[in-house]
């Protein structure tokens, strides 16, 4: 008997979650197709078949929402990059940037930086750029810790390095980011670094 009233009540948390990751994919699809001053909260809570009002009650406005997608996104938890060295940190982090390419991903990313610039998306532009910013220097704080890296000005350079190579190599050259490319990517940030 207590395992059924321990399932029930379980349950509503479990189903919480299931529309939350619901409402999140399917803001992602809208952002990637319609971009953010089109985006609907309409349209997010149909493909994610609730209530208008359930999306609103969790995301108040349209950055709350967006915000919440962006880092739902694979790749996006800071945690996962908890190497014992810098070369495997970078090795990590350069693993998730392919991850931000795959639709509908990588153009609900894209759409959000090439579109007219507002307060809003300033705002949303803004939380995702810090976000991203502390989990690059988080890399580059703990080498520092480990006396791998004297901490220098030119970390934040180098940090924006990893993911434009990544992103450059599997988007615009179109090659896969092997262990070997990605091998070759952490002894070059290493390299620099010392």
């Amino acid at each position: 008997m207590a395992n059924k009233s321990q399932k029930k009540s379980a349950s509503p948390l479990v189903r919480g979650e299931a529309i939350v990751a619901r409402i999140l994919d399917a803001a992602i699809t809208e952002l990637a197709e319609v971009g953010y001053h089109a985006f609907s909260y309409e349209r997010v809570a149909e493909r994610a078949g609730v209530a208008r009002t359930t999306v609103y009650r969790r995301y108040p406005t349209k950055a709350d929402l967006i915000i919440a997608a962006i880092e739902a996104l694979p790749g996006s938890k800071p945690g996962l990059l908890r190497g014992d060295s810098l070369r495997a940190d970078v090795i990590r982090s350069a693993r998730m940037a392919p991850e931000f390419a795959q639709p509908p991903y990588g153009s609900a990313a894209f759409r959000l930086f090439v579109e007219r610039l507002d307060d809003d998306l300033e705002q949303v532009l803004g939380h995702i750029r810090t976000s991203w910013d502390r989990m690059n220097h988080s890399i580059f704080e703990r080498a520092a810790e480990r006396g791998e890296i004297s901490w220098t000005n030119s970390v934040s350079f180098v940090a924006e390095l990893i993911p434009a190579a990544v992103l450059h190599r599997v988007v615009v050259l179109r090659q896969p980011a092997t262990k070997r490319w990605l091998s070759q990517l952490a002894d070059t940030v290493e390299l620099a670094l010392r």
